[in-house]
């Protein structure tokens, strides 16, 4: 091999080496571990979520979850596992950096929620491609409506139908098939 020849071939590794720290060094890194509030145990497979990247990943078996190689910039972050209540914070990455963010997630005691897709398919808030709406049982209760109809017919992409006084139904606007199934912990009790 010529003098020339190696010395191109140095340069070419120097500069894709120099590419590779310069990446890293224009991104940073989020990690944490999702644990139990009750006995700090670790979770595995709870789903963690960067919200404005739509970056979703699992937890291993020790409860430790990483992302690599994220932007710059401020993010929420959503740590999630069935049946237990969701815990959000707000994380700063900087360049270069690895922000530590851990989550302790609790038991929820009661977990209804209401979230409205055009899927056509059950599925939770954070596998569903484009949520239009999703309601907590809090925010349920504190609309005080005498039907789910008339408790969701204000948000967006629902609508009620009605067949008199005092019973309601939301369906979604523009569907004319069966649309809104609702469900008692898992098992279907009515499709409107």
């Amino acid at each position: 091999m010529s003098p020339s020849l190696r010395a191109g071939i140095l340069v070419l590794l120097g500069f894709s080496a120099g590419i590779g720290v310069a990446r890293a060094q224009s991104t940073g890194s989020l990690s944490g571990t999702v644990t139990l509030e009750n006995n700090g145990g670790p979770l595995h497979h709870a789903s963690v979520l960067i919200v404005q990247l739509g970056r979703s990943t699992e937890t291993r078996g020790d409860g430790v979850y990483e992302f690599r190689d994220v932007p710059p910039g401020k993010y929420e972050v959503v740590a999630h596992m069935h049946p237990l209540s969701d815990l959000r914070k707000a994380v700063e990455i900087a360049a270069g950096v690895q922000a530590l963010l851990d989550f302790e997630l609790r038991i929820a005691p009661v977990h209804e929620e209401i979230t409205v897709t055009a899927s056509g398919k059950e599925q939770t808030t954070l596998e569903a491609f484009q949520s239009v709406l999703s309601l907590e049982h809090l925010d349920l209760a504190t609309k005080s409506a005498a039907s789910l109809g008339e408790a969701l017919e204000h948000e967006t992409g629902v609508a009620k139908r009605s067949s008199g006084p005092g019973t309601s139904r939301p369906v979604l606007k523009d569907q004319h098939a069966v649309t809104v199934e609702t469900a008692d912990d898992g098992t279907a009790r009515a499709r409107t």
